[in-house]
């Protein structure tokens, strides 16, 4: 027969044990249940955003498909869909002349790669599009700007002739 102190340690060992997968089981049926809740607002959020994106509210379809994304849990389907919205306002956006509204939908869905990320997780499906398409909006930006201000130098010398006025001679 074993000695008691041994018997006593066994004992200890399976009350640890006991509580330890007590509180597993507590902290699963935690994220069960805020994984529930995401689920729960994200699609409200989304229910949202399709109103407002139905309506030809942009901003607000872009700001409630942010928040639906960023209520992430993993694979809940109001974070692709959250993610699809995002690239259907800034293709529209960008096929409308609306640059503003592009990069701001493409800002958004850049930050959602980075606010939702985690180890092992990888990125987004549409993140490298995202950045492809910000580089190349903000690249024609700043070509504008270059050109603006010779524009507007033009522009400006052209007005201040045309409010003096003829030159009359004294």
């Amino acid at each position: 027969m074993p000695p008691k102190h041994l018997f006593v340690l066994g004992e200890r060992l399976t009350q640890a044990f006991r509580i330890s997968a007590a509180a597993i089981g507590v902290l699963f049926l935690i994220g069960l249940v805020i994984g529930y809740r995401f689920s729960l607002q994200g699609g409200k959020a989304m229910t949202a955003s399709d109103v407002a994106f139905n309506k030809g509210e942009f901003d607000e379809a872009i700001f409630q498909a942010e928040l639906a994304a960023r209520l992430y849990f993993p694979g809940a389907e109001h974070f692709k869909q959250a993610e699809l919205r995002l690239v259907t306002v800034a293709r529209g956006a960008e096929a409308e002349g609306n640059e503003e509204l592009a990069l701001h939908a493409w800002r958004s869905l850049k930050a959602l790669d980075h606010q939702t990320y985690y180890w092992g997780r990888g990125s987004i499906e549409f993140a490298e599009l995202a950045h492809r398409s910000l580089e190349r909006l903000q690249a024609k930006e700043r070509r504008i700007g270059e050109i603006a201000p010779l524009w507007k130098t033009k522009a400006a010398d052209e007005d201040h002739h045309l409010l003096k006025g003829p030159q009359s001679e004294r």
